[in-house]
């Protein structure tokens, strides 16, 4: 899957500060850039993530574009639009009881009963990787940035 390096908005009301435009991405937010990183090269005949969205459409838009089929574990409580997001990419969903924690323990579950490549959402090297090519992006389109705002 491509990532789109995103302009560099300058914001009127807010003189001297630059918004890293992450929404402008194929899935939507940054998370494609891990997402693409973790599964480039993948050779597995699966791929499974845990996800409460944001995460779950990268990683099935990343599936989709490798042609490789993409499981994503979402627990009970996750967004029915972002579920609907995933399903159109052609992921499959399924849905457990209880919070995080469970949904990443029944991903990594899946991964070990079906060989499928598990790609968490952090915590993992070339997801972390992927991610950060955002920050060599800000520093290539605007090496005088002396501080970089991270919202959580």
């Amino acid at each position: 899957a491509r990532v789109r390096r995103t302009p560099l908005l300058a914001l009127d009301a807010l003189p001297g500060i630059l918004l890293k435009a992450e929404h402008l991405q194929h899935s939507g937010s940054f998370k494609v850039r891990g997402a693409a990183n973790a599964m480039a090269g993948a050779t597995a005949d699966e791929i499974v993530a845990g996800s409460s969205g944001n995460h779950g459409i990268a990683v099935a838009r990343t599936g989709r574009a490798l042609g490789v089929p993409v499981t994503v574990v979402m627990a009970a409580g996750a967004s029915a639009d972002k579920e609907r997001a995933i399903r159109s990419l052609g992921a499959r969903v399924l849905r457990v009881d209880g919070g995080v924690a469970e949904r990443d323990r029944q991903a990594l579950a899946h991964a070990q009963r079906t060989g499928a490549l598990l790609v968490p959402s952090s915590d993992h090297e070339l997801v972390v990787a992927g991610q950060g090519t955002v920050g060599l992006e800000i520093f290539d389109q605007a090496p005088e940035v002396d501080t970089v705002f991270v919202p959580t």
